[in-house]
């Protein structure tokens, strides 16, 4: 209180050091407050509004990013069951054909000669596929079966089930992008693509035959049809079979879902129903950011962001479904949350209201900033109309020349 009072008489008779001394401390005061009411802290993603989850990304021109993700300790990163009357098909822009698989395609050698080793683009089309009122195929590179490999199709379908799995379990994830570049599916299919940087891949296509007298079950079952197609090494296969690929890190890929029989429907009929492709490892998959980029905008600045701290637990995906049109990921968890250029912030200052005390304690405060400030700017200006009062000569002891009678008076006497 002492030092408060010595500096209080510096500024006394100074009205303008005391104005700026004012303004420095209310522009301080209000970047503080501004900076409160700004904060970026992290938010709730279920508790923000508008609802940013399911984050949702539009075919052709967005994509869903998942970033850091940790890995299941086996390396499994998803997996897709096999259903009845479900169709899969499957493009890879950069893969080969892993070890095992050459191994069993062996056999066909002396027939169709080798396929590539190097990196190809890899497709595995139906060659039964449903086809449409015109007789078209709706998907698909093979024409139809021929009368004999139809016979024997019964009520009963192959199924094809995937896994994708880290390479080396232990290399860290950078990044997963989920997007849908594919036309529009309608009510047709579903597709869902993706690239996975860091790492590389191994992804198994294992189509299954349903039981039968025969050993090898039914192998003309419906869906039990496959076209290999490395590079431009075709090969047409039959029946039960598991096709394993290794895929180039940060590559394409793609997996095409759709009904075997249009009386048999995967999802609800409409061109907004969603499709469960795959179910992410571990379950909840957890990760470090979620957010939307736009494909068409040149600056690849995130449509929305939302990313957690270090010391606070990772965002959790629950959920991966694809539309017609869309793709989404339901997820959960804490972040720090940006759309566009501009962080979602919390008030401060807002939530202060709840509490009565400190709230009413702040408004005192800030009347009293107010009237500083007020009380000052008008000493100042009094201070400024106030005419100077003429100043005491300062006599020296010098001689000065007096102006009566030309004498000379000497000051002081």
């Amino acid at each position: 209180m002492i030092h408060l009072q010595k500096v209080l008489k510096v500024f006394q008779g100074k009205p303008g050091v005391h104005l700026t001394v004012v303004i420095v401390v209310l522009t301080f005061v209000v970047f503080i407050q501004y900076y409160l009411i700004n904060l970026p802290m992290p938010l709730d993603v279920n508790q923000v509004t508008p609802k940013i989850t399911p984050a949702k990304a539009t075919a052709r021109s967005q994509q869903l990013i998942l970033e850091d993700a940790v890995a299941d300790a086996s390396g499994l990163l998803a997996s897709h069951t096999g259903r009845k009357n479900e169709l899969v098909e499957a493009h890879f822009d950069m893969a080969r054909l892993s070890d095992d698989t050459l191994a069993h395609l062996r056999v066909f050698e002396s027939q169709i000669g080798s396929p590539p080793l190097d990196w190809q683009k890899i497709d595995l089309f139906a060659r039964d596929v449903p086809r449409s009122h015109d007789g078209n195929i709706q998907a698909g590179g093979e024409p139809e079966l021929r009368p004999e490999e139809a016979q024997g199709v019964n009520d009963d379908t192959c199924r094809t089930s995937i896994l994708i799995e880290q390479v080396v379990p232990t290399k860290r994830l950078q990044s997963i992008r989920f997007f849908q570049n594919d036309d529009s599916g309608m009510n047709s299919y579903r597709s869902a693509e993706m690239a996975i940087e860091g790492v590389e891949l191994k992804v198994s296509l294992n189509t299954m035959s349903p039981p039968s007298d025969n050993l090898q079950g039914n192998v003309d079952a419906l869906g039990c049809s496959k076209l290999l197609q490395v590079g431009g090494w075709k090969l047409p296969l039959k029946g039960a079979r598991k096709i394993e690929l290794i895929v180039a890190a940060g590559s394409n890929f793609r997996f095409r879902f759709q009904p075997l029989r249009a009386d048999a429907a995967l999802w609800a009929d409409g061109l907004d129903s969603l499709y469960e492709p795959f179910e992410l490892s571990p379950h909840p998959f957890k990760v470090k950011g979620v957010s939307i980029l736009s494909q068409t905008h040149g600056d690849h600045l995130p449509l929305l962001s939302v990313t957690s701290r270090n010391a606070d637990p990772p965002l959790e995906i629950k959920t991966l479904l694809v539309g017609s049109d869309e793709i989404q990921i339901d997820y959960s968890g804490k972040g720090l949350i940006k759309q566009g250029d501009d962080y979602i912030s919390v008030d401060i200052m807002d939530r202060l209201k709840k509490y009565p005390i400190p709230a009413g304690l702040l408004a005192m405060a800030n009347t009293a900033l107010i009237g500083w400030f007020v009380q000052t700017v008008k000493a100042s200006y009094k201070s400024s109309k106030q005419k100077p009062k003429g100043s005491k000569r300062q006599h020296t002891g010098y001689p000065i020349k007096s102006h009566r009678k030309g004498r000379l008076t000497k000051s002081n006497r």
